[in-house]
């Protein structure tokens, strides 16, 4: 059990740091894929994925910013990060994700 919080641990650490979206106030949709992890939009709806694990919250752009929030009660993460946008591409605090077709 100790392993499986670990590897969670490391994996909202690694998408607190890829998730920044920002780009007017638009949604995005589908599934963007980065080295480590992937990231699927539907609405204002992300899940987040780095290898069997994943997790699920909401995100909100506002201009060049992102706001991330997963987790419950009991565990918060995400938070304010940057955002670029650019075709089928998209940074988050300069991590580049690539949206599937």
């Amino acid at each position: 059990m100790k392993k499986s919080v670990r590897v969670l641990a490391v994996a909202m650490a690694l998408l607190m740091v890829m998730v920044v979206l920002a780009s007017c106030g638009t949604k995005l949709s589908g599934t963007y894929k980065g080295t480590l992890t992937s990231l699927t939009f539907d609405g204002d709806k992300v899940k987040a994925s780095a290898g069997p694990i994943s997790i699920e919250g909401t995100y909100k752009i506002d201009g060049d910013k992102i706001t991330l929030t997963f987790g419950n009660d009991t565990l918060k993460l995400g938070g304010e990060h940057t955002f670029e946008k650019d075709g089928d591409t998209i940074k988050i605090d300069g991590i580049k994700y690539t949206k599937e077709k």
